[in-house]
């Protein structure tokens, strides 16, 4: 083989893990003439062998200095090193691809003023924009914001949009909501959140919106919230407690990919209510399970959903609290949402995103 690519796959969980598998799946069954070896955690190596030539093991910690000592010289004589995240290996010296997913931690005001934003996040992020040959975007939204927070070089910024897994289809309602009963006692129905409950998810005007929205009516769902855990789900639980929500939402921790395309499909609808998005693949992903989808008009979403989605003001509680209202209430604007959000989704297949990766790999083989 005439070159070698390494990539960076000790990450499996949430979005980015599951971005990370459909990379080195995709690029398997895509990318011909070279080499694919996967960095990988000891738990995960059974899985990622299928799909590339060489496995090496490293339990190292994501964002450590270990991983700056440690992973250049796991990766040398490789010609191309792929990072799926902004944590490059900065002593790298050959070839370096990165995808940058989004930029919350300088766009969002939370994240900008905490210490690890200032101290890591944001000299990595400028790191890997000066540093990569090629850097890979989800979003035409995050490329300008990397080219006017970054001052990125566009020729250098390859937008491809995130995939949505094969797993994550339209199961049949009825079988899907028996087997959520089933796995997590949520027997009636329910409007979903899937994210990983930092600021910029904006769950607590979520929360706000199923109060107001309870207090009106007797019909509104209960809310499963998936993901996140520690610190800011207990402050969550608190809010929801405050807001007399104690029974009406169920939270859920990590699942598996089966596990929540089987929750998309049973939901009623998916809402995403987030302030800053580098994509948004609740959004795709929801679609693609053939629920119908609510989604702010910040950042990234509108380009992700692409008219498919009902939008609304993430900084009015009053403006999601009338669109779930809205969507409870109209069986024709349930089913165009679904039938336009399968349409959507499609656009987001993982050969697609395989063959606009191997252009960005062959292009950077090239030079």
């Amino acid at each position: 083989m005439s070159d070698e690519l390494v990539i960076d796959a000790r990450w499996l969980k949430t979005g980015i893990g599951r971005y990370t598998f459909a990379l080195v799946k995709g690029l398997k069954a895509s990318l011909s003439g070279i080499k694919i070896t996967c960095i990988s955690q000891s738990q995960n190596a059974d899985t990622l062998s299928h799909y590339c030539d060489e496995i090496i093991i490293s339990n190292i910690d994501i964002y450590s200095f270990r991983e700056q000592l440690i992973l250049p010289w796991i990766a040398r004589r490789r010609a191309i090193f792929y990072a799926p995240h902004y944590n490059i290996p900065l002593l790298w010296r050959g070839k370096l691809i990165a995808t940058i997913h989004d930029l919350n931690h300088i766009l969002d005001a939370t994240y900008r003023n905490a210490l690890k934003s200032r101290l890591y996040a944001k000299p990595m992020l400028k790191a890997t924009v000066d540093k990569a040959d090629v850097i890979v975007t989800p979003s035409n939204y995050t490329k300008r914001m990397l080219q006017e927070h970054l001052h990125a070089d566009s020729s250098r910024v390859t937008v491809i949009p995130c995939p949505v897994s094969d797993v994550f289809c339209a199961y049949e309602k009825k079988e899907s909501r028996q087997l959520i009963a089933s796995l997590y006692n949520i027997g009636s129905p329910y409007i979903l959140f899937v994210g990983n409950l930092a600021p910029n998810k904006n769950v607590p005007l979520l929360l706000d919106s199923i109060s107001r929205l309870r207090r009106s009516r007797r019909d509104v769902p209960i809310l499963v919230i998936v993901g996140g855990g520690g610190k800011r789900k207990q402050r969550l639980q608190a809010y929801a407690g405050e807001l007399g929500l104690h029974n009406a939402v169920v939270w859920l921790e990590e699942i598996s990919n089966h596990a929540l395309a089987r929750l998309y499909s049973a939901a009623e609808m998916t809402v995403m209510p987030s302030l800053e998005e580098g994509f948004g693949l609740p959004v795709a992903e929801s679609m693609a399970c053939g629920t119908p989808v609510i989604c702010s008009n910040a950042a990234s979403l509108p380009e992700v959903a692409a008219g498919a989605a009902i939008s609304f003001d993430p900084y009015s509680p009053e403006n999601l609290t009338e669109a779930i209202a809205t969507l409870l209430d109209s069986a024709d604007m349930r089913q165009k949402a679904i039938a336009s959000g399968l349409r959507r989704a499609k656009d987001f297949s993982l050969d697609q995103f395989a063959k606009q990766q191997t252009l960005a790999i062959n292009k950077l083989i090239s030079v």
